[in-house]
């Protein structure tokens, strides 16, 4: 379990073991004090909007799905181009050559010490948990916080065998200009300041502009504060909403035929209306007077429908901020099964990748060489089932590529080659005859130029 605990059950995060890890190291008691302005994206996004929330859980959570693994180093080139082709522009066939670039860089070190650390990086977490933690502070602050514990002695007294999330905005940086290094990192209590050296600690952090001789250059800048008027849009449209609907009674006015109605009778009548058809309570209830009305039903105010409006548009526009299809928060205009695969694919390529690069590049540069200069950190990026279609697709366009040899086709999929005479032969399409037994096209069901034309039109669909 982390520091921050994103859907756990609230009775957790009070677990004695929770508090004695990590509130215990500092000999103090957990009361926290709040970063006034990232503590604000916290409760007004994540804790109280729901678009904001379903947001970072969806990137989140998507993001913990892709397994984390150490490698051994076989080809420095190779791992340049690997790292090339998976930070570009990804398509069907940068993806294969990412394939095959990884499979000569890397070796799998599943069993290694790294390897099994990462899989738990502390006695409360697993990876997944992990992970979430960390992307869903970076999400909301800008900034993603680790601090890594090594053993005071012994032979492995250099290598980090603990690893937790701090909270991002309990955090400042201490020290550190555009040519000066940072200091260390002081985690913020109520009457108490924790000081961590910095090499203790890996920063993974968003672009940030605002360069100041106060060191704000130094935060990652969080999405919400380039999106903060639409959240506040939003959550002004939630509040006036469920006002309106607690406190509203039947909209319209009431009038008497007979003029009858004296100012205190229709005063009396007025609080007499409200007390019993104001709040969600009252709904549907039938109101019997000794006189003649007539009822005149009015409809929304200007006002509040040009409210509904900017709420609907702010929570496309708090989607795009973060690269997330409106499809995914269950956006029901643009809802189609293709339209949903595909806002699935976006989801991974544009806001989940990017930040997994990011951390494992700062986990390449802070962690693995304290297990060693030979190992390297890597997501599984190419197993995420919502890329698997575009393998299907190379899966048929090799089948029709007769000019390739079986062995040259299993190559491409990262399949090792056959030891055998056929596999090395070119084969015609129609029934996979060597082209060595001197079989014609014509004996084999068809021209060759028949064949080339039904190949090019499938490629060239």
């Amino acid at each position: 379990m982390g520091i921050f605990n994103w859907g756990k059950k609230k009775e957790q995060k009070n677990d004695p073991r929770y508090n004695e890890l990590i509130f215990g190291r500092f000999g103090v008691s957990p009361i926290i004090q709040q970063n006034p302005s990232k503590e604000a994206f916290i409760r007004e996004g994540f804790q109280n909007n729901a678009t904001v929330y379903s947001i970072v859980d969806l990137i989140s959570k998507s993001a913990s799905n892709v397994k984390m693994r150490v490698y051994e180093k076989k080809d420095r080139g190779a791992l340049k181009e690997y790292t090339s082709l998976i930070g570009g522009a990804f398509n069907d066939t940068s993806m294969y050559e990412a394939k095959s670039a990884k499979k000569r860089a890397l070796k799998p070190a599943d069993n290694s010490d790294l390897a099994k650390f990462l899989d738990s990086p502390n006695p409360m977490q697993g990876q997944a948990e992990f992970m979430m933690d960390l992307i869903a502070f970076e999400c909301l602050t800008g900034d993603g916080f680790i601090w890594g514990l090594k053993p005071e002695t012994g032979g492995q007294s250099g290598r980090i065998k603990e690893m937790h999330v701090l909270p991002s905005q309990l955090v400042e940086i201490e020290g550190g200009t555009i040519t000066q290094p940072i200091k260390g990192y002081t985690l913020n209590w109520l009457s108490y300041n924790k000081v961590i050296e910095a090499d203790q600690v890996a920063h993974i952090k968003n672009f940030n502009p605002d360069y100041s001789t106060a060191g704000s250059h130094l935060y990652g800048q969080s999405p919400l504060q380039a999106s903060y008027r639409n959240l506040s849009v939003n959550n002004d449209a939630i509040t006036t909403g469920s006002k309106f609907l607690t406190n509203q009674g039947a909209r319209g006015i009431l009038t008497s035929e007979d003029n009858m109605l004296t100012a205190e009778h229709a005063a009396a009548l007025r609080d007499k209306y409200k007390s019993m058809y104001s709040g969600v309570n009252n709904a549907g209830e039938i109101m019997v007077t000794n006189h003649q009305f007539k009822w005149l039903e009015m409809g929304l105010p200007a006002a509040d429908l040009a409210l509904i409006e900017q709420y609907n548009l702010s929570i496309k526009d708090l989607a795009s901020v973060y690269k997330v299809p409106s499809i995914l928060l269950n956006d029901s205009q643009a809802s189609t099964f293709n339209n949903y695969r595909e806002a699935k694919k976006y989801l991974y390529l544009q806001a989940v990748f990017p930040k997994l690069i990011a951390i494992r590049d700062e986990l390449n540069r802070w962690l693995a060489p304290t297990y060693g200069s030979q190992y390297y950190i890597d997501f599984d990026f190419l197993s995420v089932p919502e890329l698997q279609e575009d393998m299907e697709k190379v899966v048929k366009q090799l089948s029709l590529a007769w000019w390739l040899t079986p062995n040259e086709k299993r190559e491409a999929m990262q399949y090792e080659p056959i030891e055998q005479k056929e596999m090395d032969e070119i084969h015609m399409l129609a029934n996979y005859i060597p082209i060595s037994d001197g079989v014609t096209p014509k004996e084999a069901g068809g021209t060759s130029q028949q064949m080339l034309s039904d190949t090019s039109d499938y490629i060239n669909k």
